[in-house]
């Protein structure tokens, strides 16, 4: 939202989708109150509670076109990171044809994280 403040828009056209990527609604207005207008549309419509946390969750970003990297994907990790116990497990299904972007502020990040380490190289990791 602050970067899109900082170009003085003058008129924002949000959507949202089905699960099967239909319009699920569109909406038009100043960008604040657009914006906002859809996200709480979104919040109401799009969620499911849960009643605790998960040692696993699996997650994936809804297929083509939002799996197309690792940068895109990362989406559906954010979302699944509010589900997950601390320290525990997400799983990632993304196809990532793109790849992973090894230049930017996202590529240093990747860069800086130790990869993961199982336990013992002769069992998968304890889920």
């Amino acid at each position: 939202m602050e970067v899109a403040l900082k170009t003085e828009p003058t008129f924002l056209v949000n959507v949202t989708q089905t699960e099967g990527r239909g319009l699920s609604g569109v909406l038009a207005g100043k960008l604040r109150e657009a914006h906002a207008a859809r996200v709480d549309f979104a919040m109401r419509n799009s969620r499911v509670s849960v009643e605790r946390a998960f040692e696993v969750v699996v997650t994936t970003t809804g297929g083509y076109p939002f799996d197309i990297s690792m940068y895109q994907s990362v989406k559906g990790v954010a979302a699944a990171g509010s589900i997950v116990q601390d320290g525990d497990a997400i799983v990632l299904a993304s196809e990532c044809h793109e790849g992973v972007p090894g230049c930017g502020e996202f590529g240093d990040v990747l860069r800086a994280c130790p990869a993961p380490v199982p336990e013992s190289r002769s069992s998968p990791p304890a889920l």
